[in-house]
């Protein structure tokens, strides 16, 4: 049976370049950090440079499956408002009932529920931490 590992990370779509830190992640399990980023890039060709996760799972042989998750919340929050930072120390924004619904259905698959409430309750906690308030 192979040994997987599994290496989390956040990259913008289309934008991998092999630096230190994909070198550091990816280098020291035996990846070819170079002909990742060019799989990478390939794969979303044609996409907005969005922050996502993902998730390189490495087998013992040195391939590797990269799995592209949904943007992050702060990137799905900066899509829908329109900001460019979070707050410090307060409430910069107030966003609808109705666009917390919106980003859990879509961010949803990425979560450890599928049930719409408790995926609702995640995005609020996320959206307070970053100064958005919910009416």
């Amino acid at each position: 049976m192979l040994d997987k590992i599994t290496v989390k990370l956040k990259l913008k779509l289309n934008s991998a370049k092999p630096d230190s830190t994909l070198g550091s992640a990816l280098g020291s399990k035996g990846v070819n950090v170079h002909s990742f980023c060019l799989v990478f890039n390939k794969i979303n060709k044609g996409k907005a440079g969005t922050l996502v996760p993902v998730r390189v799972f490495i087998n013992s042989d040195k391939t590797y499956k990269i799995k592209i998750m949904k943007p992050t919340l702060t990137s799905l929050f900066k899509k829908h408002i329109g900001f460019s930072k979070g707050s410090p120390n307060g409430i910069m924004y107030t966003i609808k009932e109705s666009l917390i619904e919106i980003i859990a259905k879509e961010k949803i698959k990425d979560f450890n529920t599928r049930d719409l409430s408790k995926a609702k309750k995640i995005v609020i906690a996320s959206a307070k931490s970053i100064g958005i308030s919910v009416l």
